[in-house]
């Protein structure tokens, strides 16, 4: 049988440690990229729900036109129905 060996040189120790080092650089920085991410996130969501209220609020200054328009369309309509059964009622009334 062969024998393992488990000793290694104080140069392969010195390179898995520096490798060991530069690993742990990558992981920081993917830490901090996935704390970026998670912080986007959140301002990415205040940001919808924003704009939701924004949206909201354009669609009701948008209507008032809308309102303020039927409702001189239905005075109109109103006065001129008024006018019309006035008149029909005063040309009954003269025969």
């Amino acid at each position: 049988m062969k024998e393992i060996k488990n000793e290694i040189s104080r140069q392969e120790f010195d390179d898995l440690k520096e490798k060991v080092k530069g690993l742990e650089k990558v992981f920081e920085k993917i830490n901090s990229i996935a704390l970026s991410t998670e912080k986007l996130a959140i301002e990415m969501k205040y940001m919808r729900e924003e704009q939701t209220k924004q949206d909201k609020r354009i669609t009701t200054i948008e209507e008032k036109p809308i309102k303020r328009y039927d409702s001189i369309i239905t005075y109109i309509i109103t006065t001129i129905v008024g006018a019309i059964i006035g008149f029909i009622i005063s040309l009954i009334k003269m025969k």
